[in-house]
């Protein structure tokens, strides 16, 4: 399980935006995915793709930084893990709170590189005092 805390990022942060209304926050972060990054060359040897497990640390360290008041990270509904990110690609990453709740939603689209418009990843994090959808 990803740990919230783990600071180690494995994408290049490139550029970072924070929105807020009154109803809710977004942040948007484009990423970069490193040729060089090791455990590629494990997954799948030949045909390199990004881990699940590497794609949920990313958006739970992020929204936890975001976030630092929403408590431990406790897991995740509604996940899906749509289309591979491969070395090279850009990505676009959203992360979005409504106001008052301890649920983030999020989104990670292909911008350039292997399929660019490809929604890669959704899914929903829970974090402490959430309570899962019934």
């Amino acid at each position: 399980m990803p740990n919230a805390n783990d600071s180690r990022n494995a994408l290049h942060e490139l550029e970072h935006h924070a929105l807020s209304t009154s109803e809710s926050e977004e942040h948007r972060y484009v990423l970069a995915v490193p040729s060089e990054l090791p455990v590629l060359a494990a997954h799948f040897p030949g045909s390199p793709i990004v881990p699940a497990f590497v794609e949920l640390r990313e958006v739970v360290g992020r929204a936890a930084s975001a976030w630092p008041r929403l408590g431990a990270w406790r897991g995740a509904s509604a996940l899906k893990f749509q289309a591979p990110i491969r070395p090279g690609d850009r990505l676009e990453l959203r992360l979005r709170r409504a106001e008052g709740t301890e649920r983030v939603r999020f989104t990670i689209v292909i911008t350039d590189g292997s399929a660019p418009g490809t929604r890669c990843a959704v899914g929903t994090l829970l974090f402490e005092g959430a309570q899962e959808p019934a």
